[in-house]
């Protein structure tokens, strides 16, 4: 409808009224070349680049306990102007604020957006969920694995409990996965933790309902090979939840044909990550003041969060999600 003006610059701008913190959004009219030559042969004074148009403001939402104390009633012990700087994550409403530092509010840790030419490498035929799309999550008791008097005895016992059933039908995208011998004794000797060890057990149901990431290609020392596929799965041992990589590594067709095999990949190894959830996301708090629901409460966790993107935000419908984005 104009399109001799010149559009608009948009700024964000942190503001505090009383006790409370505010982001703004400010829009200015931006003065085209066409107006400033206008002026100037009317008027020696100075011609401005934009003009102010309108402001928005939008309270930001701060849990008390990010603040350094707390109150016996729960409230935040430091006021609003215990902060002077906010991050623009915050005003841009890209995220919730969930640390401060040095008097700074910051949105959480989250690793740098990629640009397109970094876009993850997908294998043909294979597609990447979004951040928004969940994975179930997989339940496993604590004391999942059984106690073995040495390392053999343990190999022995999960190669014998991952070969039932054969082959494992990957749901995301229809790959046959199958577990190695060879795969299996390396990860071992890679078995990091208790809770990495206890997580064979469920190692079966998590490559059946994991999310495909990306691929990784084969490095220079084995050029010959299929590369890797990386996966994502919820677990939930105990009372703890937990992202787990999973890497499975891709089978070439001079390998399937030599072994008239079916399998597409075979399993590599897998790695933990423990997922924090601040207890003010449950919809309860025990007089204790641990969460009132605990991990039970969710059986659905998002990809974001699980990629490691984002940290959690919030649980709707039983689904752990990552803060909701601009789009």
């Amino acid at each position: 409808r104009h399109p001799n003006s010149g559009g608009q610059d948009v700024y964000y701008s942190a503001l505090r009224m009383g006790d409370r913190l505010y982001s703004v959004k400010l829009k200015l009219d931006v003065v085209t070349d066409n107006e400033k030559n206008r002026r100037l042969e009317y008027s020696e004074e100075q011609i401005e680049n934009a003009r102010y148009k309108d402001h928005k403001l939008s309270e930001i939402e701060i849990a008390p306990a990010l603040y350094r104390g707390l109150s016996t009633s729960g409230v935040a012990t430091q006021p609003a102007d215990a902060i002077s700087k906010i991050s623009l994550g915050v005003l841009r409403g890209s995220v919730k604020p969930s640390r401060i530092e040095h008097g700074a509010l910051y949105q959480p840790h989250q690793k740098p957006v990629a640009s397109p030419e970094a876009a993850p490498r997908l294998r043909e035929g294979l597609t990447r969920k979004p951040d928004s799309a969940t994975a179930r999550v997989v339940s496993l008791p604590e004391h999942a694995v059984p106690e073995f008097a040495g390392m053999k005895e343990f190999a022995a016992w999960l190669k014998d409990m991952l070969a039932e059933g054969g082959n494992v039908l990957i749901k995301s995208t229809g790959q046959e996965a199958r577990f190695s011998s060879g795969n299996l004794k390396a990860s071992l000797k890679r078995s990091r933790s208790r809770e990495h060890r206890n997580a064979y057990a469920a190692l079966r149901e998590m490559v059946e309902n994991a999310e495909y990431d990306h691929y990784e290609a084969p490095d220079a020392r084995h050029p010959d090979r299929g590369g890797q596929d990386v996966y994502y799965s919820a677990l939930r041992m105990g009372d703890k939840l937990y992202s787990v990589k999973l890497k499975l590594d891709v089978v070439t067709e001079p390998e399937k044909r030599e072994r008239v095999a079916t399998e597409d990949t075979r399993y590599k190894d897998h790695k933990l990550t423990e997922i924090e959830i601040a207890f003010a996301q449950d919809r309860g708090i025990s007089e204790t003041g641990k969460s009132a629901h605990g991990t039970n409460a969710i059986s659905e966790i998002s990809l974001g969060v699980l990629r490691g993107s984002v940290k959690p935000s919030r649980i709707e419908h039983g689904a752990l999600y990552q803060p909701a984005r601009e789009r």
